[in-house]
């Protein structure tokens, strides 16, 4: 007889939360970059402006840290880097 071995149903769940978790982190990252890339274009651009705000306030929060054990000063380096500007956060 074959038995098929499984994956233990809390590790594939486990695996399956923290992929989760760092999807979240990273499209709140790439929602930053794209608001800094319209902001090169339309300055003034509200929508953006406020989308950079909801990223950084989403970076100091509750939740971002019961996702992620980084530490968000990591992102915000990251987020200069890519973008060439100081960041106050």
């Amino acid at each position: 007889m074959n038995e098929r071995k499984t994956p233990d149903r809390a590790t594939v769940s486990e695996a399956c939360w923290e992929e989760l978790a760092n999807a979240i982190v990273v499209q709140a990252v790439d929602d930053y970059l794209a608001a800094h890339n319209v902001l090169q274009s339309d300055p003034d651009n509200f929508r953006a402006k406020l989308m950079q705000k909801e990223v950084l306030a989403f970076l100091k929060s509750e939740w971002y840290q019961t996702l992620t054990n980084v530490n968000p000063r990591v992102i915000i380096q990251h987020l200069e880097n890519k973008t060439g500007t100081d960041i106050d956060f």
